[in-house]
């Protein structure tokens, strides 16, 4: 009961500093574009957006080129947007919200400086998509199905990021789980902060979030900071 409450209060924080439109965190939007490339080949899908810019949602194709090409390097095109299925959250209301996810078989990134034109098909806040989590198929088929037990960890209470640990096997038990969990992270790291030990950290977490998959663990990680 706790988890679900302390998931609540997170999803509950973020929707509604998004529907506000907190000026630190800017406006997101979901465009769904064609994108032609200088090699000739066309992608279609949806890429998200986060500006200062209340209005990004009206813009024209020739204006979010510009920004494209002027305040990032890479752009990170979506195929097909999911949603998952767990872990359920649901407001006091009844309204449940969902998880955005993407396959990494549909999550392509593409240099800016070789898009050549962009045409925009539709345009719409973020919800949920303004973090969309990243996972393998399977995975996403399985987080379909209701999980036998859950843990959460707060790793980096600066950020508020979140790690939410979903169970799919019988033989681990709620305190397995939860230690299992916690070692995604290394307490007292040597030399916290340098860019060695920043990438060390994230072999080690990817090593841990590959391991507990094949023990039918899912981890998803939020972060409370986008």
């Amino acid at each position: 009961m706790y988890l679900y409450k302390t998931i609540l209060l997170l999803i509950a924080f973020l929707n509604l500093t998004i529907s506000l439109g907190y000026a630190d965190m800017g406006s997101c939007a979901l465009y769904k574009v064609d994108i032609s490339l200088k090699n000739s080949q066309t992608l279609t899908g949806t890429i998200k957006w986060l500006d200062s810019d209340e209005d990004i949602y009206k813009i024209e194709s020739d204006q979010l080129l510009e920004k494209i090409k002027r305040l990032s390097t890479k752009t990170i095109v979506y195929k097909k947007i999911q949603y998952l299925n767990f872990p359920t959250v649901k407001y006091p209301t009844g309204t449940k919200l969902k998880y955005s996810a993407a396959a990494k078989s549909d999550v392509i990134e593409i240099q800016n400086s070789n898009v050549k034109s962009v045409k925009i098909l539709s345009a719409s806040p973020c919800g949920m998509e303004r973090q969309i989590i990243i996972l393998p198929q399977d995975s996403i088929d399985v987080l379909k199905l209701k999980p036998l037990s859950i843990v959460q960890i707060t790793p980096n209470y600066e950020t508020y990021d979140v790690d939410i640990c979903l169970n799919y096997n019988a033989n681990i038990s709620q305190e397995e789980l939860k230690s299992k969990c916690a070692s995604l992270y290394v307490k007292d790291w040597k030399d916290k902060g340098t860019l060695e030990s920043t990438r060390e950290r994230e072999r080690h977490y990817l090593k841990i979030e590959n391991d507990l998959v094949k023990q039918k663990i899912i981890v998803i990680h939020v972060a409370g900071d986008y």
